[in-house]
């Protein structure tokens, strides 16, 4: 008997270490409080809080992750960790943190206002960076050796004096961006600082994110959205950047130093720098930039969107729109950034565009920042955004009655980068005209045009 008893507990022993899956139970919290949380922390596994909350930190005693530790809230939950004085979270070096699904806001402290990754891995998704406050990286410092992943995930409001206004990534640490926008994002300071957004002095990938509304502001600060340089390596694919701006130079991006920034199949609209490179500025290192478009780019001295001044760097721009330092021809039929499908907002082009059908190849991924499959026409279009011909055959419809949800634009043609005729008022009652894929044809006063279906309400023979 004793042996048989003795077979059992090897064999559980056995089963348990080769599917840990099974062994591993989430610990679940409904006093979400800074004295459970930081108790389940440092246990580790998978944390579940069950609760509406905002957890305070308490001051200048973050969350120190010591044992792999997942946390995410249940299903339906809202949760958002405030440190008003501190940071949220620390990562020590070899551990992994998984965050998902939840808010990091108001975090004060010299350094890395939300999480400081000291060496570690992180994999967040689906997370809120807003209000945090830092010196340098006001939502994540990621440190040497550290390794972030970013998804689905929103930056918005964040500031810092001196560089990296959300985002800070240290030399020798890797960090990989997705599907994620930043807005309003500010780095301030008197001199060699910026980065509206995000620092990069590490391996830097973005793909299919919205950079828009970052500042680098004050006396001598560059890079509106990102500031690559001593040896950052930046690549960028997929991606769009509209309305960001610098005092100085690269309302965009600006790479210096030793650094080297890829660009690809991405878009730059509106940018604008007080002096140099209203988009994209070099001093020192390569920059290269293939099949972007570029459109209403500023900069007062020299090149509104690929400027080189002092030939400290080198461009390395093939195939682009732009006729301001990354090409010689002008984008034309593009509109301004809105929301065209997607998990974050585009720059479309209209149907007469000549980015359509116009870029050298397609990429490996054949998708562009929306997801929608490359290529629609007979060959891929240059920029972020892959232009989608609508049947031109609209449906008549019958009894169909829409009301809009906000404010909405009425357009010329069923798409958004057509001209805008009118403004009809939120709560407006129409029947419709005909319908194609996403929109509706209505008249409105004397006018006729096209509404998005994303801002109405559908009854009759075209809704429930």
């Amino acid at each position: 008997m004793k042996h048989r008893f003795s077979g059992i507990i090897f064999l559980l022993v056995t089963l348990f270490s080769l599917h840990p899956a099974l062994a591993q139970t989430d610990t679940v919290i409904t006093q979400c409080d800074y004295q459970h949380v930081k108790k389940a922390v440092a246990t580790g596994g998978s944390i579940v809080l069950d609760c509406d909350r905002v957890i305070q930190i308490w001051s200048n005693k973050p969350l120190t992750i010591e044992i792999d530790t997942t946390i995410k809230p249940a299903d339906g939950r809202t949760v958002t960790f405030e440190a008003l004085k501190g940071r949220a979270f620390v990562v020590n070096a070899g551990i992994t943190l998984t965050l998902d699904n939840m808010t990091i806001q108001g975090n004060a402290n010299q350094i890395g206002g939300g999480i400081e990754n000291n060496g570690g891995m992180m994999l967040i998704s689906n997370v809120i960076f807003e209000n945090n406050d830092s010196s340098p990286g006001a939502a994540v410092l990621n440190h040497a050796d550290g390794n972030v992943t970013i998804t689905s995930s929103l930056f918005s409001d964040n500031q810092s004096f001196g560089s990296g206004g959300a985002i800070y990534n240290d030399a020798r640490a890797e960090m990989t961006i997705s599907d994620t926008t930043f807005i309003h994002n500010k780095s301030w300071g008197e001199i060699d600082s910026g980065g509206g957004a995000i620092l990069n002095f590490g391996k830097m990938t973005i793909r299919s994110s919205t950079f828009h509304g970052n500042v680098a502001e004050g006396t001598y600060v560059w890079g509106g959205a990102i500031l690559n340089s001593k040896n950052g390596i930046l690549t960028v694919f997929n991606s769009t950047f509209a309305n960001n701006s610098a005092h100085m130079s690269g309302g965009a991006i600006r790479n210096d130093n030793q650094a080297e920034t890829t660009i690809e199949f991405s878009t730059f609209v509106e940018n604008s720098a007080d002096i140099l490179g209203g988009a994209l500025y070099i001093e020192g290192g390569y920059l290269n930039v293939h099949n972007s478009l570029f459109s209403h780019n500023t900069a007062n001295k020299f090149e509104s969107d690929c400027a080189n001044e002092y030939t400290l760097g080198a461009i390395r721009a093939s195939n682009n729109l732009s006729n301001a330092g990354c090409g010689e021809t002008d984008a034309t039929g593009v509109a301004s950034l809105s929301s065209n499908g997607g998990s974050t907002q585009t720059v479309a082009i209209a149907s007469d565009s000549n980015a359509i059908d116009a870029a050298s190849e397609c990429p490996a991924d054949a998708i562009d920042q929306r997801g929608t499959a490359r290529p629609q026409g007979k060959a891929c279009d240059i920029g972020a955004y892959e232009f989608v011909e609508l049947s031109t055959a609209a449906t008549t419809v019958n009894l169909c009655q829409i009301t809009t949800t906000r404010d909405i634009r009425l357009r010329e043609e069923p798409n958004t980068a057509s001209t805008v005729l009118a403004v009809v008022p939120h709560n407006s009652t129409f029947q419709a005209l005909e319908q194609v894929t996403g929109w509706y044809h209505i008249t409105y006063g004397t006018v006729d045009g096209w509404i998005s279906a994303e801002f109405v309400t559908a009854k009759g023979s075209c809704g429930g």
